[in-house]
């Protein structure tokens, strides 16, 4: 007979192993956690047909964040022999089920690597919440209780926004599968998405300062590099770490960045400042002549790096004292000092490859690449020259304004 305990985390996680398996029950009629001698910890429902006791597996205890959702699959599963199904066989077809994790490789085949230049978050969101949490779970199993469950947990631990991207793959995960001819209930529709703020983090000059100086003093040159032409080009990091040598042009100083390359999925030639004509030149001349990218990796099945190197980036946000700065504040600085030097937003959208909405609009068209150019070196000279200020200057520099408050349409 089962023995009674009570049914919390702490009390379950302490119960000692003993020679013999036993188990404890509790006062939800059915759920029983079973004790083995080798220490594991299980989840059953049990019910009795005529002599023999018949029990369905749950979950492991290390796996469950509340009982609260045993006890609800112990109801549905009494509630179901109460309208004379057997939940045991019907758990045994489930077993037969795809898992999640089969649908995580058909879909990272099928649609992530074919469509999405960033696949690689994909990848890392479901490493790092879905795979452990319910990887070997047949897919009928997963609940949309559960799934709004665990959106909580990933909020509270990495924050709203990775909730919403997390519940974002897993809604299309499911989707997919639907397309392809899988009979499935998406269990991520219907839950609610988290607000989000957009960010408006930048560097102040003081801050601008000390993270160009602990930028060039990194003596990893792929880290330096990158993080001084994340600033000075504001592009984005998948952008800048997938950069070919044959789509720059260093005698006219121009990037010419192919479609596959861009968030928006469409090429952008982007002039790029002198001073970083410069570190691209010096760079080219260290790197082997075969080299193909900006960043080789011969690690990486790409050739290139897949990440900014994590120590490195830790040891200039230490050495600028500035531990809250993500990569992305970079591409909001090049944005935030090019309005300060007096260029207009039309033109650093340009410079960013931003899509406005309904596409391309007139006004892009219009705009001339010497005007690009020009905002380009005004903003680069710009935060260059609140670099080279002594520490005991003001806090507000002026910027150099170039001549581009009005923009002449160009044909």
């Amino acid at each position: 007979m089962p023995k009674r305990a009570p049914f919390d985390l702490k009390t379950l996680h302490k119960l000692e192993p003993r020679k013999k398996r036993y188990d404890y029950r509790d006062a939800t009629p059915g759920l029983v956690l079973r004790v083995t001698p080798t220490g594991a910890k299980t989840f059953c429902w049990v019910h009795r047909v005529g002599s023999r006791v018949e029990r369905v597996r749950l979950a492991d205890l290390a796996e469950v964040e509340s009982i609260e959702d045993m006890r609800q699959l112990a109801r549905e599963y009494n509630a179901s022999l109460g309208r004379g199904e057997n939940p045991a066989e019907k758990r045994r077809a489930v077993s037969r089920e795809m898992t999640l994790a089969e649908l995580w490789s058909m879909y990272l085949e099928r649609h992530a690597k074919v469509n999405k230049r960033a696949w690689q978050q994909d990848e890392q969101r479901w490493n790092k919440h879905l795979k452990s949490a319910w990887g070997s779970r047949p897919l009928s199993t997963i609940r949309r209780a559960e799934v709004v469950h665990l959106l909580e947990r990933i909020k509270a631990k990495a924050g709203p926004v990775q909730a919403n991207r997390v519940r974002a793959l897993l809604h299309t995960m499911f989707a997919k599968g639907q397309s392809w001819g899988l009979e499935l209930t998406n269990p991520a529709t219907g839950t609610p998405r988290n607000r989000e703020t957009a960010k408006e983090r930048y560097l102040a000059p003081k801050e601008l300062r000390a993270f160009i100086r602990a930028a060039q003093a990194e003596p990893d040159s792929d880290v330096r590099d990158h993080l001084l032409l994340l600033l000075f080009t504001g592009v984005r990091g998948h952008t800048l770490r997938a950069a070919r040598w044959a789509d720059i042009n260093l005698r006219d100083g121009v990037w010419n960045i192919p479609p596959a390359a861009m968030k928006a999925g469409r090429p952008l030639t982007l002039p790029l400042a002198s001073p970083v004509v410069e570190m691209l030149t010096e760079r080219r001349e260290l790197l082997p002549a075969a080299a193909e990218y900006v960043f080789p990796s011969p690690r990486a099945s790409e050739g290139h790096l897949h990440n900014l190197p994590r120590t490195g980036w830790l040891r200039v946000l230490k050495a600028a004292e500035l531990p809250d700065l993500t990569p992305h504040t970079l591409r909001r600085t090049f944005a935030t000092y090019a309005v300060g030097a007096g260029t207009p937003i039309e033109v650093i959208g340009r410079a960013l490859g931003h899509t406005q909405p309904g596409g391309i609009t007139a006004i892009y068209a219009r705009i001339h690449p010497d005007i690009v150019r020009r905002a380009v070196e005004a903003t680069v000279r710009a935060m260059i020259a609140v670099a080279e200020v002594s520490d005991e200057q003001a806090e507000v520099l002026a910027f150099p304004v170039p001549d581009l408050a009005t923009i002449a349409e160009v044909n």
